[in-house]
């Protein structure tokens, strides 16, 4: 996840928050440095089996069905988070057309990207939220987006 996706991420978990909602986030794998320099990582059987570990770890993440849960009060969705151009890998729209086939209003992808008024140094972020690769609704600010699900 990129640090702009991130940044979607800290957003809308703080706004969810304070409208009585919960995100539940999928972190990527994190090896402390606490770990990497451990006295038992000095020999090279260890090393190895432990990059492999890390390896396998991480390229299982790299197909995760999508970035967080969103929970309100009367409903669960599987949201996809990006930011700018960023568009969803072919395992993505697989899992999203799987998903959607058993329950219609189960995953979304949420789109952040800025907008530039003309004449002005102005910029404007639009939250896009999609399904099939079609905006559903258009909102301007990261409550707009929650308040969306919530009254779904």
């Amino acid at each position: 996840m990129s640090k702009p996706e991130r940044q979607l991420q800290k957003e809308l978990v703080f706004v969810a928050g304070l409208l009585k909602c919960r995100i539940d986030v999928f972190y990527d794998f994190y090896v402390p440095s606490v770990i990497r320099n451990h006295p038992a990582m000095k020999h090279p059987q260890i090393i190895k089996l432990f990059n492999w570990m890390v390896k396998i770890i991480r390229e299982s993440q790299k197909k995760a069905p999508y970035d967080c849960v969103l929970t309100t009060p009367t409903r669960m969705y599987a949201l996809e988070l990006k930011a700018g151009t960023g568009r969803q890998k072919d395992h993505q729209k697989q899992r999203e057309r799987l998903i959607n086939s058993v329950n219609p209003n189960a995953y979304f992808v949420i789109r952040k990207w800025e907008s530039k008024k003309r004449g002005t140094p102005l910029y404007t972020n639009i939250y896009d939220i999609m399904q099939d690769q079609k905006v559903i609704k258009r909102c301007y600010q990261p409550d707009q987006v929650i308040k969306y699900f919530v009254n779904m």
